[in-house]
């Protein structure tokens, strides 16, 4: 089978590079995305806009080859390739949503880039809302697109009672609770319950006293300890950790993975941020919500605000805390997340390419 300049044959796609033809096993790739480079200009008054297609593919030896095609050759390889080789990440998510039937902010991790040029393998590390309305379309979907073999839970026990997940046959699952349920914790969250239902006044800084107070809590930095080593001992396969609508305890997760993969914090910062792009919808149909009922809807309004509003503003203070808890990020991985430098070059190596 003919793609550009490429074919794929017994297995192996083949092409040439500048004095050699290139042989390389299908099953030996890793990743494999297509890339777009062009210009938009004038020229004698009319416009032109220029495009490279080309097809990047990265090995298990962290080779990578650029062959040009076009969009559609490309993505019809892509395709071929994949069913030689089912564990090879396809795309480039940039930590993109990833769209689901039943579940909302739904997102693959990969595609982002590091400080030292690498990009976090996609298709390996998935965060999201919990699994209670997990359709079968999206088991399917989990299953054969991203190989999920575990599910990371950080909800409280009372949480997991009212919206349990949807268990998939042959995924492991991690009950790692962010807080300690023995204690009283001094500053929390919002939930989709809270919001709709509870008297109680909630500070419009709940949010960032709860980021702060759970960058010096021993107990929820031993969770996220827990939580990363998980992900390392999970040689193929994707990992998929949630909290309620994936927002608070999983941005700090995923924010966590990134700073422990070396992702500048600018991109980190805009990653989260990104999250109440993709939370619009569920914010839409909770407002329907309330125009059905006869609840006090102006005050009730204010807290799904506040539940899906999304600012940097939390996470800054997370990490802000950290630095003053700690002399460096190095000494904060080390001692709060308990992962030597060994541990944290086994993660990167890993999921970086």
């Amino acid at each position: 089978m003919r793609f550009g300049k490429a074919k794929i044959e017994d297995g192996n796609i083949i092409f040439n590079g500048h004095v050699v033809t290139y042989t390389v096993p299908v099953r030996e790739i890793l990743w494999a995305y297509m890339e777009k480079e062009g210009s938009i200009g004038t020229f004698q008054e009319e416009s032109h806009f220029l495009v490279s297609n080309a097809l990047t593919i990265i090995t298990s030896r962290k080779k990578k080859y650029s062959l040009s095609m076009t969009e559609q050759e490309g993505e019809e390889c892509i395709r071929f390739m994949k069913a030689f080789n089912p564990d090879m990440a396809a795309g480039c998510p940039k930590g993109g949503r990833i769209e689901a039937q039943g579940l909302f902010n739904t997102r693959d991790r990969g595609g982002v880039e590091t400080l030292d040029g690498r990009h976090v393998l996609p298709g390996r590390l998935l965060s999201s809302s919990d699994l209670y309305h997990l359709s079968t379309a999206d088991q399917q979907m989990l299953e054969e697109e991203y190989r999920l073999k575990k599910v990371i839970d950080l909800r409280s026990t009372e949480e997991m009672k009212e919206r349990p997940d949807t268990m998939i046959p042959g995924v492991e699952y991690y009950h790692l609770p962010v807080l300690d349920e023995k204690m009283e914790v001094p500053h929390h969250i919002l939930t989709v319950k809270q919001a709709l239902f509870d008297e109680s006044p909630v500070s419009p800084q709940a949010a960032e006293d709860f980021y702060e107070f759970i960058a010096g809590d021993g107990y929820a930095l031993a969770q996220y300890a827990r939580f990363l080593d998980i992900i390392l001992d999970t040689p193929k396969g994707a990992v998929l950790w949630h909290g309620g609508i994936g927002k608070d305890r999983t941005g700090i997760a995923s924010a966590l993975l990134y700073t422990v993969l070396g992702v500048p914090r600018k991109i980190l910062r805009e990653d989260y941020v990104r999250t109440g792009t993709f939370l619009q919808n569920e914010k839409k149909h909770m407002y329907q919500y309330l125009e059905s009922t006869l609840q006090d809807q102006v005050e009730r309004a204010q807290r799904l605000d506040q539940l899906f509003s999304v600012t940097d503003a939390p996470i800054n203070r997370f990490f802000y805390k950290i630095a003053l808890s700690y002399p460096s990020v190095p000494d904060f991985i080390n001692r709060a997340l308990l992962l030597p430098p060994k541990a944290v070059q086994e993660l990167k190596d890993r999921y970086l390419l």
